[in-house]
């Protein structure tokens, strides 16, 4: 198999607890909405942090912005 390239130019920040997550019918971490596992891409995992927030304010999180913001900067997620 041919491996994936290096994820470039992707930033991925997810909501979630660490833990169970917020909405327990969803198995796993999650942000009440979405899993955290369906936001990993194995190849962009340089490009991916994870916050302790719900869905619908997570774009508005000050991590969000800050994540954004440095990525825009350096091209990578601060870890």
């Amino acid at each position: 198999a041919v491996p994936l390239p290096r994820c470039r130019g992707v930033a991925v920040v997810a909501g979630g607890t660490g833990g169970r997550g917020f909405n327990p019918l969803l198995g796993g971490d999650n942000d009440g909405i979405v899993t955290v596992a369906e936001t990993r891409m194995p190849e962009c995992e340089d490009g991916f942090t994870l916050l302790r927030a719900l869905h619908t304010p997570l774009a508005a999180h000050p991590g969000t912005v800050n994540a954004a913001l440095g990525f825009l900067e350096s091209g990578r997620l601060a870890a």
